[in-house]
Order: structure tokens, then sequence, then C-alpha cells
């Protein structure tokens, strides 16, 4: 999961801080002051073509991983691998996307 949050995070990192800077200022209603931060920080993460594009071609490096990270929560660094292969494959994936600015 930290994996793909740091993906989500180059990705749609101005909404996840709009979001969190919201969430920061209004301790007490936040719920109720930041539902649209963060539906726009949800919007981001599942519809940006980086992260999309990633989900499908690294399927299989991130089931690898989360498996790894099942098999040993006590050592996660017997994962480092895993996560590297994840890493290295949505880099390669995203590097196909062209950059669109965000708004």
């Amino acid at each position: 999961m930290e994996a793909l949050m740091t993906v989500v995070m180059k990705y749609c990192a101005t909404e996840l801080e709009d979001y969190a800077a919201c969430v920061a200022a209004n301790p007490q209603t936040w719920n109720a002051d930041c539902e649209e931060l963060k539906n726009k920080a949800a919007n981001c993460s599942s519809n940006s073509p980086a992260v999309q594009k990633i989900n499908k071609v690294c399927a299989e490096d991130y089931a690898a991983y989360e498996s790894c990270l099942n098999a040993n929560p006590q050592t996660v660094e017997e994962c480092i691998d895993q996560l590297q292969g994840f890493l290295i494959c949505a880099e390669a994936a995203a590097r196909t996307i062209p950059v669109v600015p965000q708004k």
C-alpha cells in the first residue's frame, strides 16, 4: 500500500496537499469542511492516466510486493526487491504518459 501511495503522491500531490492542509486547518469540522477537497484527491488518484496505467501495467509487480508484505509482516525489509520491482515498473509506465500540467 505504501508503494502505491508513493505513486499517487507523485501524480496527485497538489490535491492531496490541499486536502491535508484543510484537515489541519479545521480539526473539529474537517469531515464536512474538506469534503470537496477529499473528493478531488480521490478523483485524481482514480482518474489520473499515469496512476491508471501503473495499476494496469504493474499489477503483477504490486501483487508480488503485497504478497511479500503479507508473508513477512515483522520483517518488511525482506520485500525490498519486490518494492523495487514495482517502483521500477511504475516509473517506466509513467514515462509513457504525456505530462499534463496540473490545474
